[in-house]
């Protein structure tokens, strides 16, 4: 009997996510899983064609189903529940792409959410519950890195505070995950980061401990760290290691420390010509200096003396760096000196914006 396409696709993905070193070999593997969907081939056929090299043989990749069980294995079992999932999500996924179709920004959609550098992600309602629905952006559709978030899916599966993804279509180039309740730390206001319990931070690190011992990797960026009053921290886009360097506990403690660092500051566009914005980063600031130093201690804590070991110093220099920016807010002449020299600078680049220069006989603005 004929294997289900789903079925197909995780079997190659499986294999080539934990069988094939060579990065060029497993690209060219997961671009043939579009050409499995359209062909109805077994991967079996189709697979040994794709490689770039004879470093992988087709016995290879029968020999890997039979030592794994097939689709009994873990890795393949999991992918495939994610993509037949797929199909209860697919009308909305199709609705949601015809009305961003009418936009000339995506991102000017009520339902968006946030983005990354490879798609854009929008909440979406299926059965009267919410979803977060990866939309790749157009000249990003790579099957390699939708089977990234999907093993990395597995990895994470069940664990407290991280995104869990529930469906993926290879061929779409789409994720759906549960919505992990909070705003993240460039939207977070003062309010919430006084409202952060110690409780909810060392659950934050026991989660980044518990994300070290499945082999995740986290992206630390501020965007991808979640704030709920009730719920805490929760963590959002991650990745299993893949061709990336495995980071160690300590480097994620320090990492996440940065992102928190940042909370209610990263990627907002603030005008420093206007002494309303030094108060808010005062403000700002202040919240964020003690939910860092608590955090701090919650890692030399809990951590191995040699993790902490790891992070401490990147965590010192977070908190100089707040300090440094309280002390700067709270100087009145320093808030005017650095007031007058933003002005300066803008009218630097107006000036020069301005300027017309003749080369080869030709005149044009710089």
């Amino acid at each position: 009997m004929e294997k289900r396409l789903e079925v197909r696709q995780a079997q190659v993905a499986a294999f080539a996510s934990e069988r094939i070193e060579h990065y060029a070999d497993r690209r060219r593997v997961f671009a043939a899983l579009s050409e499995i969907a359209l062909s109805g081939c077994g991967a079996e056929e189709i697979v040994p064609d794709e490689f770039s090299s004879g470093a992988v043989s087709q016995w290879q990749y029968v020999d890997y189903l039979r030592h794994v069980g097939g689709r009994r294995h873990e890795k393949i079992r999991g992918r495939v529940e994610l993509l037949e999932n797929y199909s209860v999500f697919a009308g909305a996924v199709d609705d949601l792409r015809a009305a961003l179709d009418k936009y000339e920004d995506p991102e000017q959609h009520l339902a968006f959410l946030g983005k990354g550098s490879n798609s854009r992600v929008y909440a979406v309602d299926v059965g009267n519950t919410l979803y977060a629905i990866r939309i790749p952006k157009p000249e990003r559709t790579d099957p390699g890195v939708i089977d990234g978030h999907i093993a990395a899916a597995l990895l994470g599966r069940w664990a407290p505070h991280l995104e869990q993804i529930v469906a993926a279509s290879y061929e779409q180039g789409v994720t759906v995950a549960e919505m992990v309740p909070g705003v993240d730390m460039g939207h977070i206001s003062v309010d919430e980061i006084q409202c952060v319990q110690g409780r909810q931070i060392e659950d934050l690190i026991d989660t980044l401990q518990d994300t070290q011992e499945r082999g995740i990797n986290i992206d630390p960026k501020p965007s991808n760290v979640l704030y709920d009053l009730l719920e805490g921290y929760g963590i959002v886009d991650y990745q299993a290691p893949d061709d990336f360097a495995f980071q160690g506990v300590g480097e994620t403690v320090a990492s996440i420390a940065s992102a928190l660092g940042r909370a209610g500051l990263y990627g907002k566009q603030l005008d420093y010509e206007k002494r309303e914005t030094y108060q808010y980063v005062q403000a700002v600031q202040l919240a964020n200096l003690v939910v860092v130093q608590r955090y701090q201690a919650a890692a030399r804590e809990r951590l191995h003396s040699d993790d902490y070991e790891v992070a401490a110093g990147k965590i010192e220099s977070i908190l100089a760096t707040i300090r440094a920016a309280l002390q700067e807010c709270g100087d009145p002449q320093a808030v005017e000196t650095r007031i007058d020299r933003t002005k300066k600078l803008r009218e630097s680049r107006m000036t020069s914006e301005r300027r017309l220069v003749i080369r080869d006989g030709n005149v044009r603005t710089i």
